[in-house]
């Protein structure tokens, strides 16, 4: 008897911080769930990740991509969100404006 794949699909939390956008939720969601279905067809033909006890170096090099994707797109946005309010405050400050 052949059970069918089941894909659970959980939402993934960025930071809590006003810079991690839903986009960049979106895209790490996207990436998660894509190392989760592989992880699952991995597991099953892989002789140490089988074991459930030990990750393989491939599958531990598989969640750090991801870890380190997830840390650069939380810089690169923080850099982009504070970029974006200093440009703010410059102009209310060209316009005489108190921020």
């Amino acid at each position: 008897m052949t059970v069918p794949a089941v894909v659970v699909v959980v939402p993934v939390e960025g930071p809590a911080v006003a810079y991690w956008t839903l986009a960049d939720r979106a895209e790490l969601d996207c990436l998660v769930g894509e190392l989760t279905r592989l992880a699952f067809e991995h597991r099953s033909r892989c002789s140490v990740c089988s074991q459930r006890e030990r990750l393989c170096d491939g599958m531990r090099a598989a969640i750090e991509v991801v870890t380190d994707w997830r840390n650069s797109r939380s810089r690169l946005s923080r850099a982009a969100y504070l970029r974006a309010e200093q440009a703010v405050r410059d102009e209310l400050a060209l316009l005489g404006i108190a921020a």
